[in-house]
């Protein structure tokens, strides 16, 4: 899971850089257009593979019906608390792609290729702790690591509410990304352990759409904050909702395993 996952994370770190380079030649317009020919540089090797031929092998055993499956995931009480860790970093998550450039760039004075730079550079720690991350949830478990995670991304959100210094909010593009990173890592493996076994496929697609909500809520939220608070008292709630999920892990049910 580490390994799939480093894939998104170098997406995002040679994404803002190649930003970074490009701001200063392209307008925003020509920028949006030249990342529109990214998704069908992806789609090629995919249409190679598929015509390739691909084989189908079909499980012969019934598979679960979606009522059942969503009663499977609802009954479990590690899959209600998971669910609650995708949406508490994802609807914070959505605080901070808001408003975080809005905040560098009319508080902070930042120019926008500088900013871009910040998110380079949260890509870069957002990669590579990922490999690493899943060897660790293999050797102590998931809830470690996320407990971390989330208490580095509490101070994360601190600190942005507090700081003006460049040097501070690299630091803090830093901890961010090695955070967003452990805490992938150690989600989908938790599912591994905790999904339903009669759930399938339907546990991935339950948890992928928990994430979506509460980016899709959180980023209707800070928007409606934004009219009333100030950035940093947002970043301030956000801490706190975030800090919320260092104390729901502990409820967790941890299984006891027999080693033969």
């Amino acid at each position: 899971m580490g390994k799939f996952l480093t894939s998104i994370g170098v997406a995002t770190t040679f994404g803002p850089f190649l930003c970074t380079f490009l701001v200063d030649y392209v307008n925003y317009a020509q920028l949006f257009q030249i990342a529109s020919t990214i998704p069908l540089i992806g789609l090629a090797p995919f249409l190679l593979i598929r015509r390739g031929g691909t084989q189908v092998h079909r499980n012969e055993k019934r598979s679960p019906r979606l009522l059942e499956s969503l009663q499977a995931i609802i009954s479990s009480r590690n899959m209600l608390v998971l669910s609650y860790l995708r949406l508490a970093f994802s609807f914070t998550n959505a605080f901070f792609i808001t408003l975080f450039a809005l905040h560098a760039q009319e508080h902070l004075l930042l120019s926008s290729s500088v900013i871009a730079l910040l998110f380079g550079i949260k890509g870069i720690t957002n990669m590579l702790p990922r490999m690493p991350s899943g060897k660790l949830a293999d050797k102590v478990g998931c809830r470690i690591p996320i407990i971390l995670a989330f208490t580095l991304l509490t101070i994360t959100f601190l600190v942005i509410s507090e700081t003006s210094s460049i040097h501070f909010l690299a630091f803090t593009m830093i901890i961010y990304g090695a955070a967003h990173g452990m805490r992938a890592v150690a989600e989908w493996a938790m599912l591994g352990d905790c999904a339903p076994s009669e759930a399938g496929n339907i546990a991935t697609a339950y948890l992928s759409t928990m994430f979506n909500v509460g980016a899709a809520f959180g980023a209707v939220v800070a928007g409606v904050l934004s009219v009333i608070f100030n950035i940093q008292t947002i970043f301030r709630l956000a801490a706190i909702i975030v800090l919320s999920g260092v104390f729901a892990v502990n409820l967790t049910e941890i299984r006891s395993e027999t080693v033969i």
